[in-house]
């Protein structure tokens, strides 16, 4: 699920990216106040997302259909509204337990993006504004403060080195079982010598102490086959622990 779709527009790329993976079967919803004037129907049609009416800032809930997602994308929206917490902490809620949650932001140099802010917005109209690393925007620091307060783990992030930081996070519920480190294990090497890894951390029994530790399968090649099968390994005993 995508929030401020018609200002973000994410859905244009990821279900290019989405849709050339094996094995995935993709409901995506676009939601944005205004849909009908910002997202177009054809493009929605020909990529086959659904949109709905609803905005982060709205008192009424969310549209059923929006909600329990297992992935919220935010991709340069959250600084535009009054205040970041209240916004981000709205999104969050619309991931289920144990769904990600991406934001992409402008995260440095903001003489660029804020010059051509701050000709359409005022930026004393922002409820949190002295909380805020310069104008509208955040720092890298400041965003994984805000992260943290609307109950998301950080998993990833990485910068563009120019502009741009993208945070990937996870929301667990507070009741879930405490964690431990994940396990990382690389798959790069075409010798299959770390399947004997997988195997060892899949036999694993779980802790009785209600502890349990997530296994991550890390490629750096692109088309490393590792999406397809990492989805049939999570079909074995076990196969939930591994991401």
């Amino acid at each position: 699920m995508e929030c401020d779709a018609g200002t973000g527009q994410a859905y244009k790329h990821i279900m290019r990216q989405l849709t050339v993976q094996p094995g995935i079967s993709v409901n995506y919803v676009a939601v944005d106040p205004a849909p009908a004037q910002t997202i177009d129907p054809e493009v929605a049609q020909r990529l086959g997302i659904s949109t709905a009416e609803w905005s982060l800032d709205s008192a009424k809930p969310a549209p059923e259909r929006a909600s329990g997602a297992d992935l919220v994308v935010l991709e340069n929206v959250l600084h535009r509204h009054g205040s970041i917490a209240t916004a981000l902490s709205a999104a969050a809620a619309l991931a289920t337990d144990g769904g990600f949650v991406v934001v992409v932001e402008p995260t440095r140099n903001f003489a660029v993006p804020w010059s051509f802010w701050a000709l359409t917005h005022d930026v004393t109209a922002l409820a949190d504004g002295a909380a805020r690393t310069c104008g509208p925007f955040c720092d890298e620091a400041a965003w994984s403060a805000l992260l943290a307060g609307a109950g998301l783990t950080s998993v990833a992030q990485k910068s563009d080195g120019v502009l741009q930081t993208v945070f990937l996070c996870r929301k667990v519920a507070a009741t879930r079982c405490r964690r431990l480190p994940p396990r990382i294990i690389d798959v790069d090497d075409e010798s299959f010598g770390w399947l004997e890894d997988v195997k060892a951390a899949m036999a694993e029994d779980r802790s009785e102490s209600g502890e349990d530790c997530s296994v991550w399968l890390k490629a750096t090649k692109a088309d490393s086959g590792l999406v397809g099968m990492l989805n049939c390994l999570r079909r074995e005993p076990n196969g939930d622990r591994l991401r």
